[in-house]
């Protein structure tokens, strides 16, 4: 399935609401240290939430901050 810009769709049928920021990495093929960086960016956070002091990323949220990401 293609994006209004032509480009893969991420299927997120039956994947969790969040995941921990290891596993976050892998989907995205963003490095772990990245991603713990942009949850502590205070003007663009990616969307997270703590469990106790472990981050979990939202699953969803990942395709659009990655394109925001890349014309940034």
């Amino acid at each position: 399935m293609n994006d209004e810009r032509g480009g893969q769709q991420w299927q997120l049928i039956g994947a969790p609401l969040y995941v921990s920021v290891k596993r976050a990495a892998a989907l995205s093929g963003i490095s772990a240290a990245t991603l713990y960086e942009w949850a502590h960016d205070a003007r663009d956070p990616i969307p997270h939430i703590m469990s106790g002091r472990k981050i979990l990323i939202r699953t969803a949220a990942l395709p659009e901050y990655l394109r925001r990401k890349e014309t940034a």
